[in-house]
């Protein structure tokens, strides 16, 4: 699962657990849709146009990979579950 997914969405939960729905709660969740729009989205494209560009140049670049959707998904159910275990 996304590490990264998995910890902004605990961050963002533990926030909410703490305010409620006040503005800071708001402003983590924007963070956390930026953050894990960036793991899936971007960093699994530029990972897929390094593949097809390794292609053509014999592996002269570095492959970046970002996360299938799936991994993202893991990774929001692991941070809600490890959020809500720590204030329960």
């Amino acid at each position: 699962p996304s590490s990264h997914s998995s910890a902004i969405s605990a961050m963002s939960l533990a926030v909410y657990f703490e305010e409620g729905f006040s503005t800071l709660f708001f402003i983590s969740l924007i963070i956390a849709v930026m953050v894990i729009r960036d793991s899936f989205g971007i960093r699994y494209a530029v990972g897929q146009n390094t593949k097809r560009l390794n292609t053509l140049t014999h592996n002269i670049v570095d492959e970046i990979n970002g996360h299938t959707p799936f991994q993202v998904i893991q990774g929001i159910i692991l941070g809600i579950i490890i959020s809500w275990i720590a204030y329960a």
